[in-house]
């Protein structure tokens, strides 16, 4: 299975490919879901008015493969960029 990041505005992207960056373990988390319900005096049953969706913590353990410790540290850099887009690398 290939998992692939994309940045928030999606201009960049790096797929776990296992030929640049291989992933050992992922861990997509689970978020909670609260759910804001009316019912009416007649009515039977009820009816959601709102849905609120929380956080989730998201674990992506992996590897990046180079042939060189200069073209690893250029992928680290831009896998960087892509998952912190308001950092500089």
């Amino acid at each position: 299975m290939e998992i692939t990041l994309k940045n928030y505005d999606e201009t960049k992207q790096v797929a776990f490919d296992n030929r640049n960056y291989v992933l050992n373990q992922k861990d997509l988390g689970s978020a909670e879901i609260k759910l804001s319900t009316f019912k009416g005096s007649s009515q039977i049953g009820s009816m959601v008015i709102s849905r609120v969706m929380g956080t989730r913590d998201i674990s992506l353990v992996g590897f990046i493969l180079g042939s060189s410790e200069n073209e690893m540290l250029q992928k680290k850099r831009y896998l960087q960029s892509v998952v912190s887009p308001f950092e500089n690398f």
